[in-house]
Parts: C-alpha cells; sequence; structure tokens
C-alpha cells in the first residue's frame, strides 16, 4: 500500500515534462550569445574559456551580450501581455471582449515571436477548435455509449496534427524552435476537453457524475433532490447541456479561443486549468505585494539566465574532470529551465493568472529523493499529468501500466524525443530503486527517511531530526544530487540543439561517464532484492 501511495503522487514523468532546458536557444533568444560562448571555450583565451576572462571582460562579453540580446524579445512578450491585462482589468469589459483581446493579443504575441512559424501554433489551435466544435455537435445527440469516447476523440485528433508535424511535415529545426509552445496550446486543450466532456462512473457502476460547474450549481434543483436513477440522467443531462452552452454561449468559442492563446501562458506557459484562466473576468487586485511578484520574478528570471549562460562555465574551467563538467552542464541546464519558469510565472502573473510557484528550485538543488525532483520540477505540468493521465488510468489498469501510460504521454507530447525518452525511462527505474532502498532503510532503522518526510501519525522511533534520519537523508540527498548531475549532462548547447539531440549523443555522453550513475542504480536493485 505504501508503495502504491508513493507512485499516485510522484508522475515520474514530469521530470523533463516541459522541455524549459532550451526553451532560450528554441525561440532564438541567445543565439548569438551561445555561439560567442562556444567559440571564446575553442578558441578564444586558452583552455579554460569564459573562466580565463576577468570579471570585468565576463561582464562585457557574456553578460552585457546575453542581457540585450533576450531584452527585445522578453519586452515584447511584457508589453502584449501588459496591454492586454490593461485593456481588460482596469475598465469593465463585457466576458466575451475580455477572450477576444486575449486571443487577439495572443496572436499578435506569437507573429513577434515566431513570425511564419506561428502559422504551426495556428493549426493546432484550428485542430483543437474543429475537434471540440464536432463533439459538441455529437453531444445533442446525447448517446451515452459515446460520451465516454468525445474527449478522448479529441485528444486523438490533436496527437494526429502534433505527429504528422513532427515525423513528416515541419523541418525539424523549425519545429523544435515552436515545440514549447505548441506543447502548452495541447495541453490546454486536452484539459478542457476532459473537464468539459468527460463521464465518471461512481463505484456502484449505476450513477454517473460529470465535472461540476456553475450552471448546474445555481439552476439545476435537481441536484438537492433523492439519488434516484431518473434524478440521476437528469443531471448528467443538465450537465452536459452546461458543458455544451460553456462551449456556444460566448461568440461560438472565443473563450476557447481566447484560453489556447492567452498572451501571459502562451510562449514560456505555464499550462493553466480553464478555471484559472476564467481568473481574467474576475476584478484585478492592484496591490504591492502583486507588483512585487512580477518583479520579483522578472529579476530572478534574468539571474538564472546570465548563470546559465556566463557564470556556470566561468567558474567551472572547461579543463576541469569530467564529473566537474557533468555537473556543470547540468546545473546550466537546470539554470536556464528556472529562467524559463520565474519567466512564465512573471508573465502569468501580470496577465491576471495565479498560477502559484511554476518550481521550487531548492527541492531540486538541494533534493530531499529523485520524489522531490519530480514533483517540484515543473508544478503546473505536475498536475496536469497525474490528474489527466495518471489518475484516469490507475484504477482501470493499475499502479505500473499508468506510470508507463504517464510517461507514454509524455513522450508523445514531447515529440517522441529519442534523448527526453532515455531520461524519462531512466528516471522511472531511479525512482523505484530509491522508493525500494529507502523502504528497507526506513525498516531496519526505525527512521523517517522515506521519499517524502513522514505525516504527524509517523511511528517510527528515529523522527526526522534525529541522527540516524539527519544522516541517511543527508546521503540520499547527496545521491540524487549526483544522478542529476548524470541525467542532466546531455542537455548543452551544442550545434545540433537546433533540431534536437539523437539517442546516440545521449549515449555517448553517458558512455564518456562510464554508465556509472546506471551502474550504482542497478547494484541498488540487487542490494534491496537480497537483503
Amino acid at each position: 500500500m505504501e508503495f502504491e501511495y508513493d507512485y499516485e503522487e510522484e508522475d515520474p514523468a514530469d521530470y523533463y515534462e516541459y522541455d524549459y532546458a532550451d526553451l532560450s536557444q528554441e525561440i532564438g533568444f541567445l543565439e548569438d550569445d551561445e555561439e560567442w560562448v562556444e567559440e571564446n571555450e575553442q578558441e578564444g583565451n586558452g583552455e579554460g574559456g569564459l573562466s580565463d576572462l576577468t570579471a570585468a571582460e565576463l561582464l562585457e562579453f557574456c553578460v552585457w551580450p546575453t542581457l540585450s540580446s533576450t531584452a527585445p524579445h522578453l519586452t515584447a512578450l511584457l508589453l502584449w501581455v501588459l496591454i492586454f491585462t490593461l485593456a481588460t482589468r482596469s475598465v469593465r469589459v463585457p466576458a466575451c471582449v475580455s477572450h477576444a483581446l486575449s486571443c487577439i493579443s495572443g496572436c499578435g504575441l506569437a507573429w513577434q515571436v515566431f513570425g511564419w512559424r506561428s502559422l504551426y501554433l495556428g493549426g493546432q489551435v484550428v485542430a483543437g477548435c474543429l475537434s471540440v466544435a464536432v463533439v459538441s455537435l455529437l453531444s445533442k445527440l446525447r448517446v451515452s455509449v459515446m460520451q465516454r469516447a468525445w474527449p478522448w476523440l479529441i485528444t486523438l485528433l490533436c496527437l494526429a496534427y502534433l505527429l504528422v508535424c513532427e515525423l513528416w511535415w515541419v523541418e525539424a529545426t523549425v519545429w523544435h524552435s515552436i515545440r514549447g509552445a505548441q506543447m502548452i496550446i495541447l495541453m490546454k486543450i486536452l484539459s478542457f476537453a476532459h473537464d468539459t466532456f468527460s463521464t465518471s462512473t461512481s463505484n456502484d457502476g449505476d450513477k454517473k457524475s460529470l465535472p461540476e460547474s456553475p450552471q448546474v450549481k445555481q439552476s439545476s434543483p435537481i441536484v438537492q433532490d433523492d439519488h434516484s436513477v431518473d434524478d440521476t440522467e437528469q443531471v448528467c443531462v443538465a450537465a452536459a447541456d452546461a458543458n455544451l452552452s460553456l462551449w456556444c454561449s460566448v461568440g461560438h468559442g472565443v473563450e476557447f479561443c481566447g484560453y489556447l492563446l492567452h498572451p501571459g501562458s502562451l510562449v514560456f506557459g505555464p499550462w493553466c486549468s480553464v478555471d484559472t484562466y476564467r481568473q481574467i473576468l474576475q476584478p484585478m487586485s492592484w496591490n504591492l505585494a502583486w507588483l512585487l511578484k512580477v518583479f520579483g520574478n522578472l529579476f530572478l528570471s534574468c539571474t538564472c539566465l546570465i548563470a546559465s549562460t556566463c557564470l556556470a562555465a566561468w567558474l567551472v574551467p572547461a579543463s576541469s574532470a569530467r564529473w566537474s563538467l557533468a555537473y556543470r552542464d547540468a546545473l546550466s541546464f537546470r539554470l536556464s529551465h528556472y529562467f524559463v519558469c520565474h519567466m512564465s510565472e512573471a508573465s502569468a502573473l501580470l496577465g491576471g493568472l495565479h498560477v502559484g510557484p511554476v518550481a521550487r528550485a531548492h527541492h531540486i538543488e538541494l533534493p530531499r529523493s529523485m520524489l522531490s525532483v519530480v514533483t517540484y520540477w515543473n508544478v503546473p505540468m505536475h498536475t496536469f499529468l497525474k490528474k489527466y493521465v495518471f489518475m484516469r488510468v490507475r484504477g482501470a489498469v493499475g499502479v505500473w501500466c499508468a506510470v508507463l501510460c504517464t510517461y507514454s504521454t509524455s513522450a508523445v507530447i514531447h515529440g517522441l524525443n529519442g534523448q527526453l525518452c532515455l531520461v524519462l525511462l531512466s528516471l522511472a527505474v531511479y525512482t523505484h530503486a530509491e522508493h525500494r532502498l529507502r523502504l528497507k532503510l526506513a525498516s531496519a532503522f526505525s527512521a523517517c527517511v522515506l521519499a517524502r518526510p513522514c505525516g504527524l501519525s509517523c511511528t517510527h522511533l528515529n523522527k526526522g531530526y534525529s541522527v540516524s534520519s539527519l544522516t541517511i537523508n543527508t546521503l540520499m540527498g547527496a545521491l540524487c544530487m549526483w544522478h542529476l548531475a548524470y541525467l542532466g549532462v546531455m542537455f548543452d548547447s551544442g550545434p545540433d540543439s537546433v533540431s534536437g539531440y539523437s539517442v546516440g549523443h545521449t549515449l555517448a555522453k553517458w558512455a564518456n561517464l562510464g554508465y556509472a550513475s546506471h551502474w550504482v542504480v542497478l547494484a541498488t536493485y540487487v542490494f534491496t532484492s537480497l537483503v
């Protein structure tokens, strides 16, 4: 039961679910700076690369060019979001106008950032709108047999568009440059479809429930009556009608388009549910705390960008030992991830979306376990995969098949990237091996050393702050940091990153480190099997 509980919360696919690492490269923010850095490391001042520069030279030749080349793109993003917020929240406007302005500003932002490549994003939006419209029309038939299939039909149609573009239609470098935004749009379509059209069967098998909506709560007195079969059918019909009106009432899907193209979450994310998006219809809270959050995230974002692009290579010379270089490259990867996470949180807040922290760096840089990395790497993505993939299939196929489905979904959303699939598969094995080891250690020492901190009902003799618990958790945390350096070493900014790395690149990087991390995990499996 404990093992099952752990995997209910941990969605292993969340670790590298959204390719935040190279998103700044994908939309062309830092291409000139990275070319300069690469030339400097190979041809510049000795073998040390950036580490041979003084602080003043680093500021002149790396920090300032990085900020100056990034500033126009980030300024455009923030200006479009700010214009949308001022137009919809500073004065009271009808809901349909707010959704239309969200759609228009999102289109303008996409064109300014991606150029003609944004047409492929438009294709995904059109595919989502057409599929939702078709399902909405079909829902008028009220065919109970079809109700379960409606959200999955939308899922298949949108995934088909994604895979056709990925594998046949679009050039690899072009698709790689818009993949992040494409993922966000796809996730919004899928979450909207499942929240709006899905039905679920209760434990007794003869009562059905639909996602609650404000329209049903306010206008349907049936909910307050006895739960007879007839009343249940009426509730289903009322909820289906409410969901259908949700799609058709606001300008034939303008709300849906505004949700998909909201400028605050279009370029960098994060994913948000349609209920979160509807916060734009509420009065804006213009206060100092909100302003400090926006500017605080902007500052942290720029700091992580500078640290990823300049400071990591400056502090760790290119002539360092291979494991030092591995940690440097993995740290640079994670810092670029934090850059995008903080920027996405800032743009979402500026656009009126209160999504909470997107990533929590302290749980990743100083992890208690691999589970904390999985959970806090990207909190919105963790929520999406858990709610719409893992929990929906877990009851039908079991924990392990649900984990496999979660990984498969993440891989498909990412575009069937071989490098990413290897990392996800490795992470599944790592989390399972660590779980087994921590269970053995917790039982042997009666200590709070499980993947999650124990709750108030803990029965261990050695609590979390005991010497044995602190020692074991510290050692396991250090091992997690070592694993992270190994897993993240292949996410560099080499010339092939513009089109995505192959499986061979990943295996070559790991082979250079002797597959040490995988050998340790194998030894962990053997140890936990014998003890």
